[in-house]
């Protein structure tokens, strides 16, 4: 291992984090192949947020006076009449990701495979990055078979999990650069790579919960932190650099 060959992979395993970090999704226009089935029996605020947080979708609204008093417990006595409650939701068109996905995944991989042989920590992580990808996907594609409630619950789940995976990938592949950094004289560097990690996996969350919330205006503010995060990520990495290609030299 040259220092040339660790600053490259050093470079492609922040420009993939990056990429990750920049999660764009992008409406195509196309239509799912049948329309969004509403359950009466789950309000229709669930449903509207489940769906847009992760496919995009329009809604139509009652007033409490328009709103079936058998389906809800909602008194008129305890809300303003002029509320309005989401009644209907559609989806807004098939969205899919730009390439910042796949660019994103690869790259990591691409770090991660090469070091692999160093630290079993990347091995791990490259599973982990096949794992996200699969998921990501999964989450994409459900529409496709789904509908209804099921749907809203299914995409919640496979989003955290796939939020969790790309978090434990990035967690296992920093936590190998931890390990070439043993050297004493990087103690300080491996605790701020620790809250680094801690920090990203902190705005993550909440940006699957803000944009669950319909905030994505919110969402986008810890996404730029995240990509702050991330260099900050960078410059501690390249300190580390010497160290870590000695002890990769020494295996």
């Amino acid at each position: 291992m040259t220092k040339k060959k660790m600053t490259g992979i050093i470079l492609i395993f922040i420009v993939g984090f990056i990429f990750l970090v920049l999660d764009t999704p992008t409406k195509t226009g196309i239509e799912y192949p049948h329309a969004y089935k509403n359950d009466p029996n789950i309000i229709g605020e669930y449903q509207y947020y489940a769906i847009n947080s992760i496919y995009g979708a329009k809604c139509t609204y009652k007033t409490i006076d328009e709103l079936d008093t058998g389906l809800t417990d909602v008194s008129s006595a305890y809300v303003d009449a002029n509320a309005q409650f989401v009644d209907k939701v559609f989806f807004d068109g098939v969205r899919v990701d730009t390439f910042n996905d796949m660019v994103g995944y690869l790259f990591v991989f691409i770090a991660c495979f090469v070091l692999k042989k160093y630290k079993k920590f990347f091995s791990i992580s490259c599973i982990l990055n096949i794992v996200s990808l699969g998921l990501r996907v999964v989450v994409f594609a459900l529409p496709f078979v789904l509908n209804g409630s099921i749907l809203c619950n299914m995409a919640i789940a496979f989003r955290i999990s796939y939020a969790v995976a790309t978090i434990l990938t990035m967690w296992f592949a920093i936590k190998g650069f931890i390990a070439l950094s043993q050297d004493s004289c990087c103690r300080d560097e491996r605790l701020w790579m620790n809250a680094c990690w801690f920090t990203y996996t902190l705005m993550s969350l909440l940006v699957v919960f803000l944009k669950w919330l319909d905030l994505f205006n919110m969402a986008y503010f810890f996404i730029y932190g995240q990509v702050a995060v991330v260099i900050v990520l960078a410059l501690i990495l390249f300190r580390v650099e010497d160290f870590a290609v000695r002890n990769c030299q020494s295996k």
